[in-house]
């Protein structure tokens, strides 16, 4: 398997643009590229770092019919070829662009894949449409419809009563069964 990784960090801002933003990380990965003889291996010895979701772009290499001049085809591997929790690449196609998600199935299941991938999408698409960072949503209208139905809790009250009112009520109802309450009298012993 051929990998080349360059580690990026990003830090935003709600007002920054999301331009602004994207120009940064390609400045990283390019200042990165410079510098790449210095494997993230070696650099995860040195700065240990958390790793377990593996995030890939791979571009045209998945959809490419040749490599350094000679004929190629894409090799699948079992399922979780990467043996991480969560793996997901991001990849070209002729229509525009494949995500491809392998994960641990005893930690994630496939409903939370699902609606990861709809979110990883969603913000895709906002990255290309929006101007603010401030501005992407994390969900789509229909996730959000789901959210809101989880929160459906609304119940009639009685809005004319007040805290105190409610708490003076709640005193006398339980004065009123304690005394109502047959009391027996244990004999004493001298």
């Amino acid at each position: 398997m051929f990998v080349k990784t360059l580690p990026v960090y990003c830090r935003w801002t709600g007002g920054q643009k999301i331009s602004e933003l994207l120009s940064e990380m390609t400045e990283q990965i390019k200042l990165a590229r410079e510098n790449d003889l210095f494997s993230f291996a070696d650099l995860n010895q040195i700065c240990p770092m958390n790793n377990a979701p593996l995030f890939a772009y791979h571009g045209w290499i998945k959809t490419a019919s040749e490599f350094c001049g000679k004929p190629c085809t894409e090799e699948i591997l079992d399922a979780n070829s990467t043996g991480k929790p969560l793996n997901v690449e991001l990849m070209c196609v002729a229509d525009g662009m494949k995500i491809h998600i392998e994960y641990d199935a005893a930690r994630y299941s496939e409903k939370f894949i699902e609606t990861f991938a709809a979110c990883y999408e969603n913000v895709l698409r906002q990255l290309m449409t929006k101007i603010f960072v401030r501005e992407i949503e994390l969900l789509d209208a229909a996730q959000i419809e789901v959210l809101d139905s989880f929160n459906a809790t609304e119940v009639d009250y009685d809005d004319s009563q007040t805290v105190v009112s409610l708490f003076d009520a709640a005193a006398k109802k339980f004065l009123i069964a304690k005394s109502s309450h047959s009391q027996t009298t244990l004999p004493r012993s001298c």
